[in-house]
């Protein structure tokens, strides 16, 4: 029998929450095909200049307990004009044909010069379909989507930490990682700074997402200390204090987080936390819950 199928089986009867609900089977094959990709890149020269970083590092390497759909790297020296995902996705689909899936791949690229590759498929919904594993009307050729996994590298200026870790899912991988502190620099950064462009006007404008205010409190919950040099250039780079060199430490990055939280819409922020997240993983943001747990940021800092 397939490897692959039966890892994937074995995945989705652990939780009843799979058979319920079709975003979560989604967000579950996602995982997986992410664990079949990442190997292949790991395979590759790819990590000689791209370091893994953003929720779905954390959640791979240190156990955030939400699902995160992007693959996010970072290049340690500026060669984005010439890197090119082909180079790369060739090798994915080569690998992912050997396990038994199709991938197709789509490039792109946007305003911000992050080079992209969309990894799409349907063959792990389609090796389950009919097996008695989810609902049938989740699997269907005709009623089934396709998956998509998005890899996202560019460069970025600042003085991140990196090292060497072993991702052990579908198959074990050594990659480059940024470490936990400067992972955190870059959540901080996000809720901080993140934005969208309004497709009318054209202009910038806040973007507020539950999984940055969901990571944030894993963090501090786990009294990690933010590499603040590398914050503070992150905050250089874009949003209300672009150009501002801010030199960020602990009292500037409370009282931001708390000025921040002035303009939060807690019902959209808790449905964002309900899609990427199983019951048994849950959190309800509130006020309450944000204050106090800003007001415990740092006590690392005090111990040094």
């Amino acid at each position: 029998m397939n490897e692959l199928f039966e890892y994937t089986k074995e995945r989705l009867l652990k939780n009843d929450e799979f058979r319920r609900t079709r975003l979560f089977l989604e967000n579950e094959i996602r995982e997986i095909m992410q664990e079949v990709i990442l190997p292949s890149l790991s395979d590759t020269d790819f990590f000689t200049n791209n370091v893994f970083t953003g929720g779905t590092a954390l959640r791979m390497l240190y156990g955030l307990k939400r699902y995160s759909d992007d693959l996010d790297f970072t290049m340690k020296e500026n060669k984005i004009e010439t890197f090119n995902w082909e180079k790369y996705t060739s090798k994915i689909i080569e690998d992912g044909k050997k396990a038994g899936v199709i991938f197709n791949c789509e490039y792109d690229a946007d305003s911000y010069g992050n080079k992209i590759a969309r990894i799409k498929s349907d063959t792990l919904l389609e090796m389950i379909s009919g097996k008695n594993i989810v609902p049938r009307a989740f699997t269907r050729k005709n009623q089934r989507g396709m998956i998509t996994v998005k890899l996202e590298t560019n460069y970025s200026t600042g003085s991140f930490n990196d090292e060497t870790r072993i991702v052990d899912c579908f198959k074990k991988s050594e990659v480059r990682v940024f470490d936990i502190h400067s992972l955190f620099a870059g959540k901080i950064n996000a809720a901080l700074t993140r934005e969208i462009t309004d497709k009318e006007t054209k202009l910038k404008k806040r973007a507020d997402k539950g999984r940055d205010w969901f990571d944030l409190i894993w963090y501090i919950d786990r009294e990690i200390r933010p590499n603040y040099i590398f914050l503070s250039g992150k905050l250089d780079y874009k949003g209300d204090f672009e150009g501002k060199h801010i030199q960020a430490d602990r009292k500037w990055v409370k009282e931001a987080l708390f000025k921040r939280m002035e303009g939060l819409n807690y019902e959209k922020l808790n449905e964002d936390i309900e899609a990427i997240t199983l019951n048994e993983n849950r959190i309800v943001l509130t006020k309450d819950l944000l204050i106090e747990k800003i007001n415990k940021f740092g006590r690392s800092d005090d111990r040094g």
